[in-house]
This record gives structure tokens, sequence and C-alpha cells, in this order.
């Protein structure tokens, strides 16, 4: 169930006929919207457990908020835009296969986070052990350097 009947509304909302158009769609769907959360699209937290009522609950009250008609004319084109990415994020979020795509999109991007910060800390650790053997290095020079100086003094 739509939010109504106009044009906005029922553009791209035809289901594949087949399970290669359907995979073809989750993927193109999932393509466009590997930048943008539909989660936060939708104004909903990201959890295993959501329903397709609370998605589509979530939906029907964005739809409202965002529809082109009740828009101003000026704002319609960023309205139009801003719908559009609503409709995907509601697709993706109603398959399950591109929903399962996504968790698992953002299961890699959390473990390449968690890398990073590895990496970087890591990195941390050597600069310091290296700034560590440099001043010991430079401190038993200046030892050596004053053992000479007594010696020739």
């Amino acid at each position: 169930p739509l939010p109504c009947s106009c044009s906005h509304c029922r553009r791209g909302r035809s289901k594949p006929t087949s399970q290669a158009s359907a995979a073809a769609a989750t993927a193109a769907a999932m393509t466009s919207m590997a930048e943008i959360d539909p989660y936060r699209v939708m104004g909903i937290e990201p959890r295993p457990d959501l329903t397709e009522a609370e998605i589509k609950k979530a939906y029907r009250k964005m739809a409202l908020a965002l529809h082109p008609d009740k828009r101003k004319e000026s704002e319609r084109e960023v309205a139009q835009g801003e719908f559009d990415q609503l409709q995907k994020a509601y697709d993706i979020l109603l398959d399950p296969e591109a929903r399962a795509a996504l968790e698992n999109l953002a299961k890699a991007r959390a473990a390449r986070k968690e890398r990073d910060n590895q990496q970087d800390a890591k990195r941390r650790k050597m600069r310091e052990e290296l700034e560590r053997r440099e001043m010991a290095a430079q401190r038993g020079k200046s030892e050596e350097e004053e053992a000479k100086e007594r010696l020739q003094a």
C-alpha cells in the first residue's frame, strides 16, 4: 500500500517477472544505494529483528513528508530525488536478499574500520618506538662526545 496513487508513487514500483531480473534489480538498487544508508533514509534504526510492518510504517511516514506533491513548486525537483531515494531504500529493506547484502556491506565496512584502527595503533606504536630509539641514539652520541671532551681536557 502506497500513500497515494499519483505518478510519483506508482513510478518504478512494478515487480520483476523472473528471478534473473529480480537479481538484476536488486544489484542495481544496491549499486545506487551503496553510499546511502537506507535505514537513515527511512528514518529507522538498523537492527536484525526489524519487521516488514515497521519498515512499511516508516516508509508511509517518510513518503508523506517527502512527497513531491506536498512541496512548493520550486522544491519539487529536489523533492523528487529525495522521494526516489526513499523508494529505493524501501525496496532494499523489503527485499530479503538486498537487505542481507546491505547487512554484509555494513559488516565489511565495520571490519575495515576496525582493521584500519588496529593498523593505526600499530603505526603509532612503531613511531613511538622509533622516536625512543632515536632519542637513545642521540643521548649515546652526546655521552660519547662528553667522554671525548674529558679525554682531551
